[in-house]
């Protein structure tokens, strides 16, 4: 069984995601996530700075509910992204994910940067 205490976040996390800008369509974010087997992705405004991770299963379940798949990503990306520092502890960023119910934790560094 593994063990996850002393684990920081940094040295779990995955890194394997994609960048797409604001007003990429959905259906060619899920193309790119396809391809590249990206679970998640970066949305990034027209300046280059991060907005959002969205994920695969939100998108499917926005579409589901009548979200065009030619509209912009924009549309459907949270407003309000949770984040955790890079040395939090595993447990910590665990327990914290249960409370607020997420699937996904994006860690921003010190300078800010997903």
């Amino acid at each position: 069984m593994l063990n996850f205490t002393n684990l920081s976040v940094a040295e779990a996390m995955n890194s394997d995601y994609g960048r797409v800008g604001f007003n990429t369509t959905i259906d060619n974010v899920l193309d790119l996530m396809l391809e590249n087997q990206w679970s998640e992705v970066i949305v990034v405004d027209e300046t280059g700075d991060e907005h959002s991770l969205i994920t695969r299963e939100h998108i499917v379940k926005k579409v589901q509910e009548g979200v065009s798949i030619t509209a912009p990503i924009k549309e459907i990306c949270l407003k309000k992204v949770l984040t955790i520092d890079p040395e939090t502890e595993l447990t910590t960023a665990r327990d914290f994910m249960r409370i607020h119910k997420i699937g996904r934790l994006p860690v921003k560094d010190d300078s800010g940067k997903l």
